[in-house]
């Protein structure tokens, strides 16, 4: 019993350390695991991440922030621009800077070379993609 126990707990262990990889943001690069990934920049304010192939302008993809109209969370949104496809997505959920690459990698969108799966962009965008701009009335 205490065996299946101790193999049952290993077990998740080692599931969620093989699942998530390590994402960090230093000096405009990418690191995923320890190793240099891809390159960098935030613009306009830093509601604009940028990222490149690694030490490239090359650019892979934008992701912008938009706050809403109220002081409140629950307006924002964050769009995914897909430079080279020329595709886009809008979100809500919060993922940004190194939690966004997290998830791209998660959904293989990305991978640790430091490439981007133009072939997986369709799904993800079917997938997550809430719209939500054509569903927004802007107010002046």
């Amino acid at each position: 019993m205490i065996t299946r126990i101790l193999l049952s707990i290993c077990m998740i262990f080692t599931f969620y350390s093989v699942q998530a990889q390590k994402v960090k943001l230093k000096k405009d690069v990418i690191y995923v695991d320890g190793e240099a990934t891809f390159s960098f920049a935030k613009k306009t304010h830093g509601t604009e991440f940028v990222v490149y192939t690694l030490n490239t302008k090359d650019e892979l993809f934008t992701a912008i922030f938009y706050a809403g109209n109220t002081e409140g969370r629950d307006d924002n949104y964050y769009k995914l621009v897909f430079t080279n496809e020329k595709k886009s997505m809008e979100y809500t959920r919060t993922y940004w800077n190194k939690y966004l690459i997290g998830w791209l990698l998660e959904q293989d969108i990305l991978n640790i070379k430091g490439e981007m799966d133009p072939d997986k962009i369709d799904g993800f965008i079917t997938k997550y993609d809430e719209n939500i701009s054509k569903r927004t009335v802007i107010l002046h």
